[in-house]
């Protein structure tokens, strides 16, 4: 058998074991379906700013993906030590039909070098100058005005002594006790693990991209720029409101409220605000079946 005959052998083969169209257009109209009739836009799915308009499948809605097809994972993980006490988590999951079948597998990874896990934000220095009456006024309403008000990027408005000044966020310092987020970096890598493979079992590529940060995502002519327009942009309502209610979320220790807390006290960026709520939601789904020490 010549070569040539050889691949049209083989793609017959294929093309007798693939799917029908019907049956594609079938599954995609049926994915498309789920994302509209199931799914909660912010909660199962989203944008990630920075990534353009692709929408990003979250750690809830892979979940709820799993049980609409009744698949079940089985995960693997290792770690490898690295300088200064640092740490990365490889992780591998693989997605199981109702039948044990294998459906597919996906590989992410995480370590406590990357920014949100390696640095903190600084001290902060009072500028002796007051908070402004007109910054409470607007500060709901029109963030951006009343930022500018503070001085700009990189103010804020913070309690000290019993009265209500504009202090200067200091330059990030490097995380003292990188086994802290030993956990977080470990659950992190196990999501974009899973994510990942429940896309490639589900076939939904073309309607979900894997959750995974900024970085993780490619970037075309017509993307945003990933970091800078977002770390000069004042934290929305949205997503100071979202931290508050983290604040209150009973799976959080005390030390951990007060650095939300101490967070929102100091400025947040957009991009500073994105970071504590991963790093806050993080651990507390670390913590939903297991108590609080």
């Amino acid at each position: 058998m010549s070569n040539g005959e050889a691949m049209v052998a083989a793609g017959g083969a294929l093309a007798t074991n693939a799917m029908s169209v019907q049956d594609v257009l079938q599954h995609r109209g049926f994915i498309k379906n789920v994302m509209t009739e199931a799914m909660e836009p912010g909660r199962h799915y989203g944008t990630i700013p920075g990534c353009g308009d692709k929408r990003v499948l979250f750690k809830e809605g892979g979940e709820l993906l799993m049980m609409i097809f009744r698949m079940h994972d089985r995960v693997e993980w290792e770690f490898h030590d690295l300088p200064g006490e640092h740490r990365e988590y490889t992780a591998k999951v693989s997605v199981y039909a109702s039948d044990d079948t294998l459906l597919a597998t996906g590989m992410g990874s995480c370590t406590t070098m990357e920014s949100k896990y390696r640095y903190r934000p600084g001290p902060v220095v009072p500028t002796g100058k007051p908070v402004p009456k007109q910054y409470w006024n607007i500060r709901d309403s029109q963030p951006g005005k009343a930022q500018e008000l503070l001085g700009g990027k990189g103010f804020s408005a913070k309690k000290v002594n019993g009265h209500w000044e504009i202090v200067e966020k200091g330059e990030s310092v490097e995380n003292q006790n990188p086994a802290d987020e030993y956990n977080t970096v470990l659950q992190m890598a196990v999501k974009r693990a899973q994510n990942k493979a429940i896309v490639k079992a589900t076939a939904c590529s073309d309607v979900f991209a894997p959750e995974g940060d900024p970085g993780d995502m490619p970037q075309g002519e017509n993307s945003a720029p990933r970091d800078a327009s977002r770390q000069e942009q004042a934290a929305s309502e949205a997503q100071l409101s979202k931290i508050r209610s983290l604040i209150d979320n009973e799976l959080l220790t005390d030390q951990e409220r007060m650095k939300l807390h101490g967070d929102m006290n100091i400025g947040f960026s957009a991009a500073l605000a994105d970071q504590a709520i991963q790093w806050a939601e993080d651990l507390i789904a670390s913590r939903r079946k297991r108590p609080v020490k």
